[in-house]
């Protein structure tokens, strides 16, 4: 029986950073995927990943990250790949979440983030309508790795086969899904909450 639902935020609640770092590289003539390539690697051993973790500060995470850019030859700045972190807010899935799903499930929210006032704000303008918020740049750890999911299930009080995951990475949705969570693809913002709604309902009908 499903007890509690687990959303990723940007890409899910909240405008993607894939779309801007898309955007960039075709602004700056990279080949494509080039940049993202560059991040995901950077995500795991760079400055990228360590500023997710809260391992470094602005400061440093410029320096680093501008240097793994030059290395690269892609011209372009941490500065402007920060700018990702502007968006919109799944506007339907949100009212959803507060009208159906508050009081009756668990809400939490897991997201690979940065402690600065654009990656933070967005968040606050939410936080009340769910219960858990587990954030990489706090716990130190960032998904996909294992501890940040076990961080979670322990702050809901809930077992991994009571909870449904959303996020927007396949990669992300591998761990929750090996410890038993129901996952969910998210394609794109509209389809979300059909899906989640659908799966719900299923799961409601199997109960019953």
């Amino acid at each position: 029986m499903i007890k509690g639902v687990v959303f990723d935020f940007g890409g899910v609640l909240f405008g993607s950073p894939l779309t801007h770092i898309s955007d960039l590289e075709q602004q700056i003539g990279a080949r494509p995927a080039q940049l993202s390539t560059l991040l995901a690697r950077s995500s795991e051993t760079g400055a990228w990943g360590s500023f997710e973790r809260g391992e470094i500060g602005l400061e440093r995470f410029e320096r680093d990250m501008n240097a793994e850019l030059a290395e690269a030859s892609l011209e372009t700045s941490a500065v402007e790949l920060l700018k990702g972190a502007s968006g919109k807010y799944n506007e339907a899935l949100i009212r959803y979440i507060a009208d159906d799903l508050k009081g009756r499930f668990k809400l939490a929210i897991i997201t690979n983030n940065f402690q600065i006032a654009s990656h933070q704000e967005p968040l606050e303008k939410i936080r009340d309508y769910f219960d858990v918020v587990v954030e990489s740049s706090k716990v130190g750890y960032r998904k996909p790795e294992p501890i940040i999911y076990d961080i979670t299930f322990s702050r809901l009080k809930l077992a991994p086969d009571e909870i449904v995951y959303i996020d927007d990475i396949g990669s992300n949705l591998r761990y929750p899904a090996s410890r038993g969570a129901l996952t969910i693809k998210a394609n794109t913002f509209s389809e979300v909450q059909r899906t989640l709604r659908e799966v719900l309902r299923a799961d409601q009908h199997t109960d019953n």
